[in-house]
């Protein structure tokens, strides 16, 4: 049902429900991206058009993050494509693009691993190797460059999906890419790709190359004692993983 309110008091209630998403966490930070994404509709279908497809498309990806954190994989990905038609509909192509980064990342979440090799097929017209994994970068870097956090957001995720497929020389190399650039942080916590990175070393038995990522990080992250912990018990250093992850479990 279209809203009774103009225009102006629409604006208000999104810039509200963005700030409320923003401060807010679990359920409620849901519900206000929800919230938001249904003023956003309203706008749209006035033939409003906000800031920037990527910032407008900011509360979808409050929600899907919130929902993929709380497990509610299948949830996240009804929510991700019902978005995606909002976005196609608008014509909005960094929208479009973002959705798309996050489709994927729900994919590799719950280790969809055929349907994850046919969606990079379909994205780069090829399947994803260790052959292309340099053009499969500089896609990311380049075509997501008109706005720095779906950048960010498409290179984590090709990290993500080298690491899930088995690649993890390639993974790697995309994650130091990645932890390189300075900007586009706003929808990515590089926290988040550090302990991404420290976990895929374990799984790589890079021991040295994982210890001198534990140098950088703030092991006081129970998240962290946990990757830490296991990257101790690859190496075979016991003591040093039984106290990581008591850490980790006391904290």
């Amino acid at each position: 049902m279209r809203s009774p309110l103009g225009t102006d008091a629409l604006e208000e209630r999104l810039r509200h429900a963005r700030d409320s998403a923003s401060r807010s966490q679990g359920p409620q930070r849901v519900a206000s991206a929800l919230s938001g994404l249904d003023v956003l509709l309203e706008l749209r279908q006035r033939g409003q058009r906000t800031r920037g497809a990527a910032i407008d498309f900011a509360l979808a990806t409050v929600a899907i993050d919130e929902l993929r954190r709380s497990d509610q994989v299948e949830e996240a990905m009804q929510l991700t494509l019902s978005v995606r038609e909002l976005a196609h509909e608008s014509g909005d192509i960094l929208a479009l693009q973002l959705l798309d980064i996050l489709a994927g990342e729900l994919l590799c979440d719950c280790l969809e691993f055929v349907a994850l090799e046919r969606y990079w097929e379909r994205t780069l017209g090829a399947p994803l190797t260790a052959q292309n994994g340099e053009s499969a970068l500089h896609r990311a870097m380049g075509v997501m460059s008109a706005d720095a956090n779906c950048r960010n957001r498409g290179v984590r995720s090709l990290a993500r999906s080298f690491a899930v497929l088995g690649m993890f020389e390639d993974a790697q190399v995309v994650y130091e890419q990645l932890l390189q650039l300075q900007d586009g942080w706003d929808l990515l916590d590089a926290s988040t790709v550090q302990l991404e990175l420290l976990e895929l070393h374990a799984d790589a038995g890079h021991i040295e190359h994982g210890e001198a990522l534990i140098a950088t990080m703030d092991t006081s992250s129970p998240m962290v004692s946990l990757a830490v912990g296991g990257l101790k018990l690859r190496a075979g250093h016991l003591s040093e993983a039984r106290v990581a992850l008591r850490t980790a479990l006391e904290s």
